[in-house]
C-alpha cells in the first residue's frame, strides 16, 4: 500500500478537487490509482505482475508490457500523466457528452477503461491512453457510443494518440462508427477542432495505415475528400486534400475523385465552394475544371454554394469557370444573386462580403435575368443593388426599364452612366427617380443657368452634367 500512498500523494497535489479519494464513482477512483501503482512501478522497474490493483483480476492474464511500450510510459513524468487524468476526468464529468454514457453508468473495470480511453483520445493525452492501453488492453477495440477511440482521436487530429492506437490496435483503421465513418473520415472532416494544424499529416497518416479507405462512403455517400474540403475553411491548408487525391486509385485517379458524387449528387467542389478556402477551390480546379459545371440533384452549381456563402473570391473564381451558373436556378429556385443577397445563418461571412459577391454577379449577369432577381430579394437587400444594376447593363430596353421600381431611392447614382450613354436612356431614368431628386435636379439646374447668364460663361456639357449629377449624390 505504500506504492499506492505515493501515488495518491501525486495524484492530489496535481489533481486538486479532483484527487483520487474524491472521485465518483469508487470504480473510477479505483482505476485511476491503478493507473498511477503502474506508472510508479514502471518508473521504479517494479515487475507489473507483482502489483496489487483494485480493478484488475488475477484471471485477466500477465501485465507485462512490450519493451517499447514500457519505455514510452516510464518516459513521461508524473506530473504531465496527472494533469492529462486530471482533463480525461473532467471530460468525463461534462454534462453531456455526444453518444458517451456517463461514467456514474458503467459498473465494471473494462468499461471505466473504455470511456478513460475514450477521454483521452478526444483530448489528445497520450500519456494517459497508453497507460490505459497498457493495463487494459482491450479497451482501444470497446465501442462506446458507436465509435473507437480511434474515432476520437481522429476527430481532433491527435498525431501522437492516433500513433499510439495504431501501433496497438492497427485493424481498428478499417473500423466503422454508427454513422459509417472510418477513422479517415473523422480526420478529414476535423470535426472537433482539437490540433487542426495537423489536419493533414492526420489524413497522411491513416491513409498510410489503410490506403484503400480512400474510397470507402459515408453513410451520405461522403468520401474522405468531400469532408476535407469543407475542413479547409478552418485548416486553411490544402494538405488533406492533396493526400486524398494523390492516393485516388487508378484508372480515374485525382479527377475520378473530384468528380464523384454523394447521395445528393454534390462534388468536392461543392463542398470546396462553401468552405471558401481559395487554394482547395483552385486545385479541384485544376484536377477536374469540368466539375465547375457539375449540378447537384437539386440543379445547384458549386457557385450557388460559395454564392449562399457570402464567398465573393470563391465567387469569382466559380464564375469565370462556369459562366452558364451565373443565372441558373437552383434547388430552391433561386439564382446565385438572390442566394448571395438572402438571410444567410453562416458565422464565417460578413454582411459585406455578401454585398460583394452580389456585385460580382451583378456585371455578369443579364439585366433580363438580374433585375427580377433583385426585386424578388426585396427592398432591404435586392433594392439597393438595383442602381448599380442599372448603371453596369446600359443600354436596357423598354421591357428592362419596366422592371426598375419607380420612385428607387439611390437610382440617381446610375445618372451619370445615362447622361453618358445617351438622351433616351437619361430620359427613361429621369422618369423613375424618386421626386425629391428631380426637385434637386430643376433647383441645380435653375442654379447653374442663372450663374452662366451672370457670369457671361457657358460651361462645358459634361461639367454641367456632372454638377448636376452631384445635386442628387
Amino acid at each position: 500500500m505504500a506504492l499506492l500512498g505515493r501515488d495518491w500523494r501525486g495524484v492530489k497535489a496535481t489533481l486538486g478537487e479532483h484527487a483520487v479519494h474524491s472521485l465518483k464513482p469508487q470504480l473510477l477512483a479505483d482505476y485511476v490509482a491503478d493507473l498511477l501503482s503502474v506508472k510508479h512501478a514502471l518508473d521504479s522497474q517494479v515487475p507489473l505482475d507483482s502489483l496489487v490493483l483494485r480493478t484488475r483480476r488475477s484471471d485477466n492474464g500477465s501485465l507485462q508490457p512490450s519493451p517499447g511500450a514500457a519505455a514510452a510510459a516510464a518516459g513521461v513524468q508524473l506530473t504531465t500523466l496527472t494533469k492529462q487524468l486530471q482533463a480525461c476526468v473532467l471530460w468525463l464529468q461534462r454534462p453531456s457528452v455526444a453518444g458517451i454514457p456517463p461514467v456514474t453508468a458503467v459498473h465494471t473495470a473494462d468499461a471505466v477503461a473504455n470511456l478513460m480511453l475514450c477521454a483521452a483520445a478526444a483530448g489528445g493525452h497520450v500519456a494517459a491512453a497508453r497507460l490505459v492501453m497498457l493495463l487494459s488492453h482491450s479497451a482501444a477495440t470497446t465501442r462506446l457510443g458507436g465509435q473507437l477511440p480511434i474515432h476520437m482521436a481522429a476527430s481532433g487530429c491527435h498525431l501522437d494518440c492516433l500513433q499510439a492506437l495504431l501501433e496497438a490496435w492497427p485493424a481498428t483503421a478499417l473500423s466503422t462508427d454508427r454513422h459509417n465513418c472510418l477513422p479517415l473520415h473523422r480526420a478529414a472532416a476535423a470535426s472537433q477542432g482539437g490540433e487542426r494544424r495537423h489536419h493533414g499529416e492526420a489524413v497522411h497518416l491513416l491513409l498510410a495505415a489503410a490506403p484503400q479507405t480512400v474510397t470507402a462512403m459515408t453513410a451520405q455517400n461522403e468520401l474522405a475528400l468531400h469532408l476535407a474540403a469543407t475542413a479547409s475553411r478552418w485548416s486553411k491548408s490544402t494538405d488533406a486534400v492533396e493526400a486524398l487525391l494523390s492516393a485516388a486509385p487508378q484508372p480515374g485517379g485525382a479527377a475520378a475523385a473530384a468528380a464523384a458524387t454523394d447521395s445528393h449528387g454534390r462534388v468536392a467542389l461543392h463542398y470546396a465552394a462553401a468552405a471558401g478556402h481559395l487554394p482547395t477551390l483552385e486545385l479541384l480546379l485544376q484536377v477536374a475544371p469540368s466539375t465547375a459545371a457539375a449540378e447537384d440533384e437539386g440543379g445547384d452549381y458549386p457557385l450557388h454554394a460559395a454564392a449562399a456563402a457570402g464567398l465573393p473570391d470563391a465567387v469569382r473564381l466559380l464564375m469565370a469557370a462556369a459562366p452558364e451558373a451565373i443565372t441558373a436556378p437552383g434547388r430552391t429556385g433561386l439564382t446565385p444573386i438572390e442566394l448571395a443577397l438572402g438571410n444567410n445563418t453562416l458565422q464565417h461571412t460578413t454582411g459585406a462580403q455578401r454585398q460583394a459577391a452580389a456585385r460580382l454577379l451583378l456585371a455578369a449577369a443579364p439585366a433580363a435575368d438580374l433585375l427580377p432577381a433583385l426585386q424578388r430579394a426585396g427592398r432591404e437587400r435586392g433594392w439597393a443593388l438595383i442602381p448599380n444594376a442599372v448603371a453596369l447593363h446600359l443600354p436596357l430596353s423598354d421591357d428592362e426599364w419596366d422592371l426598375v421600381p419607380y420612385n428607387l431611392p439611390g437610382l440617381g447614382a446610375a445618372l451619370p452612366a445615362a447622361l453618358a450613354h445617351s438622351r433616351e436612356q437619361t430620359r427613361q431614368l429621369m422618369r423613375h427617380l424618386p421626386r425629391s431628386d428631380l426637385f434637386r435636379l430643376r433647383i441645380g439646374a435653375l442654379c447653374l443657368g442663372r450663374a452662366q447668364r451672370r457670369t457671361e460663361m457657358a460651361l462645358p456639357p459634361p461639367i454641367l452634367q456632372q454638377m448636376l449629377c452631384l445635386s442628387i449624390a
